[in-house]
């Protein structure tokens, strides 16, 4: 008997310990892409209100191309967060730091390649983008000041990934909030006071992201970091298995600029360019509630590496539960948030003098924010997978949410329905997604000979 309670409380110690960690990494990682998501909104508030409508649609246009490199960065730095922290939690120090040189090394290359290739080539990356006669300038101002600076954007994103590898969370967050804040009053400086327009927006952000990466790089050769640079060639086995683990969180980063792209060709297909500015600001708040399931996910998987390395089922097991706990949470919250203030939300971005182009974003933001309530359950069984080792059951999720089920669900619903059904396209999207998510996930962990094993595993309420 006493054997028995022993047993148990030692089982309840080291899962309100594993709680207490989940805490201290993915609550900061939230409010880090919080602040991320919300100087984005408040770039597009500048621009909506300063500059205009045409320009909020250029700016919306310009997100592919930003989302290209965040998923490119997260295809590197999500995969060496997990092996820094799996090889971490086995005493692998040497094998860690290399992970991490390299993670370095790998974006810094591709950043300085991409974004000299966009900046001399920005005519045809307009074009690719959708860029119409009313929207071009607006684009091409944008893009052709941030594409030169793309490096430290990579950058900036891979460092606050890996300072939480490091073990210090909580400096992503303060730095973020630093960050969200100086962007905020350079805006105002640079598009109301000084009249820079759209310019001005892309300055502001530029100036913050060199700053943030140059405040991460002290971090880190300092002596306070425990990961260190080594001397390191590149090793095509070690990259390749970086990229493995990544690919699935990169290609839910890149499905944010894969979805606003194809939204904006079937809105102007269908509804007409004046349309894309009730998708931008949408996409604004769509953006926060992906980008919180990804923080997840991000502040999540060290911990489920680690864990895993140390063969720890039971701590597996609650941090499962309490992803998905997590991700129904917010999901309930932004959707009751959108409901109630939607009014205020479009309010942001352009004046209630538009008439009928604010309330028509009114009603298409409160029916879109339903996807919400579910969107993120599929973005953290998805990162579970991957971090647990299952990549290819994560890449699988990534790819139908992202890509496969939204296209389908656009296509077919204005084929269909008509046109106006275009904003039901992602509750469509999230409920084939989770669906099928739920299926993979269960097949990979191998639950299916029970039920009730199934239900401990999975655990949200």
């Amino acid at each position: 008997m006493d054997q028995s309670f022993t047993k148990v409380k030692k089982r309840r110690e080291l899962l309100a310990r594993t709680k207490k960690q989940f805490n201290k990494f993915v609550f900061p990682s939230i409010g880090a892409m919080w602040f991320f998501s919300l100087y984005n909104m408040v770039d597009g508030a500048f621009v909506g209100k300063g500059v205009g409508a045409n320009a909020l649609a250029g700016v919306n246009i310009s997100m592919p191309f930003i989302s290209f490199l965040f998923a490119l960065t997260i295809l590197i730095s999500v995969g060496s967060s997990n092996l820094i922290a799996f090889h971490r939690g086995k005493g692998e120090k040497d094998l860690a730091n290399k992970y991490f040189t390299q993670s370095i090394l790998l974006i810094s290359v591709l950043g300085l390649v991409l974004g000299l290739l966009a900046f001399f080539n920005l005519d045809r990356l307009i074009g690719f983008l959708g860029g119409d006669q009313a929207t071009f300038s607006y684009v091409s101002d944008y893009l052709g000041l941030i594409s030169p600076f793309s490096v430290f954007f990579m950058l900036s994103y891979n460092l606050e990934i890996l300072v939480k590898a490091d073990g210090f969370p909580k400096l992503s967050v303060w730095l973020g909030i630093v960050c969200s804040l100086l962007n905020i009053i350079l805006d105002y400086i640079f598009v109301i006071v000084f009249d820079f327009g759209i310019r001005g927006a892309a300055l502001a952000t530029v100036i913050v992201q060199v700053l943030g990466s140059g405040v991460y790089l002290f971090h880190f050769i300092s002596p306070k970091s425990n990961l260190k640079f080594s001397s390191l060639s590149f090793n095509l086995p070690k990259i390749f298995k970086v990229i493995k683990m990544g690919v699935p969180e990169a290609l839910t980063e890149l499905s944010i600029g894969f979805t606003t792209f194809i939204y904006n060709f079937t809105i102007m297909k269908n509804l007409g360019s004046s349309y894309i500015t009730t998708y931008s600001i949408i996409m604004y708040v769509n953006n926060l509630v992906v980008n919180t399931m990804i923080a997840i996910n991000q502040g999540a998987q060290p911990l489920v590496s680690f864990y895993r390395g140390r063969e720890n089922s039971s701590s597996l097991r609650e941090l499962a539960n309490l992803m998905l706990r997590t991700a129904l949470s917010f999901g309930v919250f932004f959707f009751v948030i959108c409901s109630v203030f939607s009014k205020n939300i479009v309010g942001i971005f352009i004046d209630q003098a538009n008439g009928q182009l604010f309330y028509y974003s009114v009603s298409k933001l409160k029916i879109f924010s339903f996807a919400f309530i579910i969107s993120g359950l599929s973005i953290v069984i998805s990162g579970y997978l991957t971090a647990s080792k299952h990549p290819n059951a994560g890449l699988v999720i990534s790819l139908l949410r992202g890509y496969i089920s939204i296209s389908l669900a656009l296509f077919l619903l204005t084929r269909v329905f008509g046109p106006d059904y275009i904003w039901l396209a992602t509750i469509v999207s999230e409920l084939i997604s989770l669906v099928f998510g739920l299926y993979i996930s269960f097949r990979s962990l191998d639950l299916r000979s029970n039920i009730f094993h199934l239900a401990s595993q999975f655990r949200i309420f």
